[in-house]
C-alpha cells in the first residue's frame, strides 16, 4: 500500500484532555468518516491534522510531513468546517482573491464557477461591475450556514488539494 495520507502516533495532550497514539493510513479515493461520542477527541484530531502543533507523532500528505515541510503539507490539504474559516465582512470571490494566493494552484475561475454552480453567486462574470447590496455580492456575514460551507467546498475544489 503507497498511501496518500498517513497519521503515525498523533498524541495531543490539551488541559483537560489526551488523544493518545492516533495511526491510520488512506490509499487516493478513500473516503475517511471519524465517528465517535461528544468529547472524544474528533474535533481534536481534525484540528491537529489541519496544523494545531501535536504534542508527538506527524501526518503526511503526498510524502509532505506536517512537522517538516508545513507549507506544502497544509496546500494539499482541504477541509470544510461548521465554522467558515474566511473573512466574514467581505464576499465569497473577495475571500477567494486574498486566499487563494496561498495556493499555488488555485484557480480563481473555476471557484467562481463553483460559487454559482451552488448558488452563491448568480452571475460571476457581471461582479465587477455590481454594487455592494446586491445578492450575488452578500458578504459571507450574510450567508446562510449552509451557503457558507458551500463556498468553502468551492474553494476547496479551486486548488490541488489531494
Amino acid at each position: 500500500m503507497n498511501p496518500i495520507f498517513s497519521c503515525r502516533y498523533i498524541t495531543q495532550e490539551l488541559e483537560h484532555f489526551k488523544l493518545t497514539d492516533i495511526t491510520f493510513a488512506l490509499e487516493a479515493g478513500c473516503i475517511l468518516g471519524v465517528i465517535s461520542k461528544n468529547g472524544s477527541g474528533k474535533t481534536t484530531l481534525l484540528r491537529t491534522l489541519m496544523g494545531m502543533p501535536s504534542t508527538q507523532g506527524d501526518a503526511e500528505i503526498a510524502g509532505y510531513s506536517l512537522r517538516k515541510d508545513e507549507k506544502e503539507y497544509k496546500k494539499r490539504m482541504a477541509y470544510v468546517l461548521n465554522e467558515s474559516p474566511f473573512l466574514m465582512n467581505v464576499n465569497a470571490v473577495t475571500n477567494g482573491r486574498l486566499f487563494g494566493r496561498y495556493y499555488d494552484s488555485f484557480n480563481l475561475e473555476r471557484y467562481k464557477e463553483l460559487l454559482e454552480r451552488y448558488g452563491i453567486l448568480e452571475h460571476p462574470e457581471k461582479l465587477q461591475s455590481v454594487r455592494q447590496g446586491k445578492k450575488n455580492i452578500q458578504a459571507m456575514n450574510r450567508l446562510s450556514q449552509g451557503q457558507q460551507i458551500r463556498q468553502q467546498l468551492a474553494f476547496a475544489l479551486s486548488y490541488d488539494a489531494l
